[in-house]
């Protein structure tokens, strides 16, 4: 069954798809820049980029909760309830739209889809360069720990214990 949506929702639905996705972009060139950091073991730039990454993670989670709204909205218009709305695929709302809403939001869903692609791709790629780089340190600490059976502990201005091997033999008798 064709629904008619109000153009003004789904003008606005292909506007907030059309911000996520530069939201995404931007995101996406956060993280090609946090690789980059890691890459030149640079700790400060790799704290503020991840910062920055976690503020547009936030924008992108305000959106998403004006996407629901919205969802909310057009399921009106459809006869649906808020809850089966919001959880409609963008490949089934399309279906209950007619020729040229459909091609629009499919258009604007589909750069959408590419560039959340790109991020997730780029977060894997974050993610293994974070884990070898853990797994070399790992390898690094053990190689240089003393081979002692009680673990190496710091003592509290950071210095290394002395070892107190001391012994008192009993002298009186």
């Amino acid at each position: 069954m064709k629904s008619e949506i109000d153009p003004k929702r789904l003008k606005d639905l292909v506007t907030l798809f059309d911000g996520l996705h530069k939201l995404h972009e931007q995101l996406l060139a956060l993280i090609r820049s946090r690789i980059d950091a890691m890459k030149r073991s640079d700790v400060a730039a790799m704290q503020s980029l991840s910062e920055q990454e976690q503020l547009l993670a936030g924008r992108v989670e305000q959106r998403e909760g004006l996407r629901r709204q919205l969802m909310d909205k057009i399921g009106e218009q459809c006869g649906l309830s808020s809850r089966a709305a919001r959880a409609l695929s963008v490949s089934q709302l399309a279906g209950r739209l007619d020729e040229p809403q459909r091609t629009t939001l499919q258009q604007a869903a589909q750069r959408l889809r590419g560039i959340i692609a790109k991020v997730a791709q780029a977060n894997r790629v974050a993610g293994a360069i974070s884990r070898e780089v853990l797994t070399h340190l790992e390898w690094v600490f053990a190689s240089v720990r003393p081979a002692s059976e009680q673990p190496f502990v710091y003592s509290v201005n950071g210095q290394a214990p002395l070892a107190n091997d001391a012994r008192i033999f009993e002298t009186v008798g």
